[in-house]
């Protein structure tokens, strides 16, 4: 972040191309940035930018005293801004739930304390302004629908002059599945894989979207499923609905008989099914999970050993009983 007399400050090959402003001058803040000069490393994930999440950020500012604009050095004056935290017994949502939150003061400043409330988009934060004198105030968080993912509820904080803000993070979550639920038809709340996109109905094909096969393994073919590449990872919500989970999993005919691979289910982060290693001669394994209290489940295929470069794996006719 900073303050300069230059706008379009990443138009300008070199600083001698740059044009002051006529009479104003800028703030530059950036919440995005991977690097520079040579830096090839990705940020760490609790620095990245999720495409499917919301983010939002603040800056406070003060003006400048006299002496101060003068010097050109800051002083040691600074008002009062008062802090809180929203807490909440559950954070995660899913479209047309609510929950009952409390605005709690941490840091008082002298004087009447109030909070305003911003939610995202198809969320709703009531009341939208509250008293916070008495040092904290309820608040409803209510979710209608949208998109799922993080989003941030806003909250600005103001005493006098005064003013701080404070963020925090809801997540927003599919319907859970109802019924005989094909896994390949239900939303994944994240994944990744080891080589092209995960494929929905297909085997794992190559770098682009859909140029897989129909899935096969030793011969019998499976019109529904998930076709994956080692090492890989998706996960779908259950909201603890769902009981059992069956389906069918081996290396995909496409390999012609190369590839190795370990297929593994958890609950909520906790392993609850591993397979052996299955290579691409070994035979199609029916398996039956149970699912019951299950919140997230996550799908998981690594490497068996041999490295990855011909682990396509099935997760064929996957069916959760919800």
């Amino acid at each position: 972040m900073r303050v300069s007399q230059y706008d379009d400050l990443d138009r300008a090959a070199y600083p001698f191309a740059l044009k002051k402003n006529d009479g104003w001058t800028t703030l530059h803040a950036a919440h995005r940035v991977t690097g520079v000069s040579e830096t090839f490393h990705e940020p760490l994930p609790q620095y990245q930018v999720e495409a499917g999440n919301e983010y939002a950020y603040s800056v406070l500012l003060r003006p400048l005293t006299a002496v101060e604009a003068s010097t050109g050095k800051l002083g040691n004056r600074v008002d009062c801004a008062p802090t809180a935290e929203l807490r909440a017994t559950d954070t995660v949502l899913e479209p047309g739930e609510q929950v009952e939150a409390e605005l709690v003061v941490t840091k008082p400043c002298p004087g009447t304390t109030t909070a305003r409330l911003t939610a995202p988009e198809h969320w709703s934060a009531t009341p939208g302004t509250v008293d916070l004198s008495g040092g904290s105030a309820k608040v409803t968080i209510k979710r209608e629908g949208g998109d799922t993912g993080t989003r941030p509820v806003f909250a600005e904080i103001s005493t006098g002059k005064a003013t701080s803000s404070l963020t925090r993070d809801f997540t927003a979550t599919p319907r859970p599945p109802q019924g005989e639920a094909p896994v390949s038809a239900l939303e994944f709340l994240d994944e990744r894989n080891g080589w092209g996109p995960v494929e929905r109905d297909r085997s794992n094909g190559e770098a682009q979207a859909g140029d897989g096969n129909p899935m096969s393994i030793r011969g019998a073919r499976f019109d529904h499923g998930v076709g994956v590449h080692a090492d890989s990872e998706f996960q779908v919500y259950t909201g603890g609905r769902c009981g059992t989970l069956t389906a069918t999993i081996g290396v995909d005919d496409e390999t012609n008989g190369g590839g190795s691979v370990r297929f593994e289910i958890l609950k909520d982060s906790r392993s609850v099914y591993q397979s052996p290693v299955l290579t691409g001669q070994s035979a199609a394994v029916p398996i039956s999970v149970d699912t019951s209290g299950a919140t997230v489940l996550t799908f998981r295929v690594t490497d068996g050993g041999d490295g990855n470069a011909h682990d396509h794996a099935d997760w064929a006719s996957p069916v959760l009983s919800c």
